[in-house]
């Protein structure tokens, strides 16, 4: 089984993305910023354990007992904060997910939502 795939609309738009040298450039410039900025932020979540990244991504272990990835993942998803459960895609042991860096005010978004979902179940 194939964790991630992409989808057909993606696939299509990939020619045209990919000559959008403005956009490539930008991008380039602002994820390492966004992300940096991303990893500090999530460190000060105590109950996840946030792995460095050089990817867009960050893999986080969630530490706290009474959290699973799955009811984590649900409910942000409700929120339509999409955060990917990692769990069972990798076999991994404990509680993980995987965290997407995005803009600014999805980032902020998401760990207002990550502090909040803490603050309402304990």
């Amino acid at each position: 089984m194939v964790p991630y795939s992409v989808d057909s609309i993606s696939q299509a738009l990939l020619p045209v993305l990919l000559n959008d040298t403005a956009f490539i450039q930008k991008t380039r410039s602002e994820l390492p910023l966004l992300g940096a900025d991303m990893f500090e932020k999530l460190n000060k979540i105590p109950w996840l354990k946030t792995h460095p990244s050089s990817a867009n991504f960050f893999l986080c272990q969630i530490l706290h007992p009474g959290i699973t990835a799955a009811g984590l993942c649900n409910s942000l998803r409700i929120q339509g904060i999409t955060v990917r459960e990692c769990t069972e895609a990798y076999k991994l042991e404990g509680e993980w997910i995987r965290i997407s860096v995005n803009l600014e005010e999805h980032n902020s978004a998401l760990i207002a939502a990550l502090n909040n979902y803490y603050d309402t179940k304990f």
